[in-house]
Formats: C-alpha cells, structure tokens, sequence
C-alpha cells in the first residue's frame, strides 16, 4: 500500500492485525476500556501465560501502609502489581501506559495471613467463578509452615465486575521483602522465574508511582539496554521449580 491512506484503508490493517495477534487483539480492547465481544461475558479472565512466553516482566511492591500505619480496606500491608508482555521486542513499549498483555495484582501475605486466607477459600472455593485445586491450597498451607520474617506469599488474581477477585489456580509468588536485597520467584504451573534485583527508582532515575516502594524490571527479549534492573550476583534468571 503506497501514498495516501483512507482511514478505512488503515482499519482493516488493524482489524486484520487484531484477528492475527490475540495478544494485540486484548491490548486494543484494554485501551478502549472495552470487553472483548467475542469472548463470553462469563467467562473467566485469562490466565498468565507460561513463563517461556514472557519476554517482558515488570513486578512492583506497593506499601499499602503509609508510615507502617494500618489503612481501613486494606488488611494487607504490601501488595504486588505484576505486568506481563508477550508481543515480539519490537512491539514491546513499557513506556507506554497500558501496553502490556496480561496484569496481576497481588496481596502479599505473611505465614498467618495465608493460613487465614487458605482457610477462607476453602469455605468459599465452590462458589467462585475459578475455583482453585485443593492440591494448590493444601501447598500454600504446606509453604507457610516454612516462611520466616520478611518473606510473603500471594496467588496471582484479577479484579472482575460480578465475581470480584478471580485467583488463578497454580500461579503464585514468592518474596522475601529486604530493602534493595529484596527477591521475588514467580511460580506458574510448577515453574518458577526468580526474578532481577529491586530498584527504588524507575528506568530514568525518578521516583517510582505512588505507594510503590520497589520495582523489578525483566527484559528476555533484548528489546532495551537501560530498563531492566540487574541480574543478582549469585543467581541467573533461570527457571526454578
């Protein structure tokens, strides 16, 4: 196509693309604040993808507690956001809002808060959109008899209109919060990622977004060299189980 371009012309380029990309297909309809008609509207929200998918991780610790002060609402004093990218390095833009592919939220737990909330969905399990294995929650119960001070759980969840939180079975994180030591381990399916180090500033040196306390940065496409925060000294980036 050469010259000028009608505006219907460059929207059945887009279409065409959308219907080839599922991953720009949902990016397109995030933007627009949109649903995707074509998926049902019962449907459960889509899961993360394998961690071989993910070319693009940016995982960042919210302190949910300004000044360690407990906030009505918020039970949980830390929480993670974790942005998912799978396009190809050449689509992928973290600098811009929104353009990511999957997005999780995460309350991070302590030992007694995950027994609780273990407890809870067991009582709860039948009823939810995604119900989670017992096996998955047998295993949490299992890591909280290991956790130590400073480290903390959370499963993997979304926030949907009707059904609230919808958690997805077998995709969890682990982290030990230590300042500028702090180490964090996705877990989808039995596989695990630990993630790069935690940066208290962003790419460019700012300050990070508020509320957010540290960030970590993965790049496994090679798309840039200044965004990704560093590897740690004594671990790769490999996955773990």
């Amino acid at each position: 196509m050469t010259g000028h371009v009608t505006l219907s012309e460059a929207l059945e380029v887009v279409q065409r693309a959308a219907e080839a990309d599922p991953a720009l297909r949902s990016m397109i309809f995030a933007r627009l604040g949109a649903s995707d008609p074509t998926r049902p509207a019962n449907d459960a929200p889509e899961r993360l993808p394998p961690i071989e998918a993910m070319n693009a991780v940016q995982a960042a610790v919210f302190d949910n507690w300004p000044e360690g002060r407990r906030v009505a609402g918020r039970p949980n004093r830390y929480g993670m956001a974790i942005e998912i990218w799978t396009a190809p390095p050449e689509r992928i833009n973290v600098a811009r809002r929104g353009s990511y592919q999957h997005k999780v939220n995460i309350a991070l737990m302590d030992a007694k808060a995950i027994n609780a909330w273990v407890k809870t969905m067991e009582k709860t399990n039948a009823k939810r959109l995604n119900p989670l294995s017992v096996d998955f929650l047998a295993g949490l119960a299992d890591v909280a008899t290991m956790m130590g001070p400073g480290e903390f759980v959370g499963v993997c969840a979304v926030k949907t209109h009707g059904a609230g939180h919808v958690y997805f079975d077998h995709q969890w994180v682990h982290v030990l919060l230590d300042g500028g030591q702090t180490r964090a381990t996705i877990s989808i399916d039995g596989a695990g990622l630990v993630l790069p180090t935690f940066s208290s500033t962003a790419p460019n040196g700012d300050q990070l977004g508020a509320g957010v306390i540290l960030q970590s940065r993965l790049d496994r496409a090679g798309f840039s060299t200044s965004w990704a925060t560093p590897e740690h000294e004594h671990a790769s980036l490999a996955l773990v189980a």
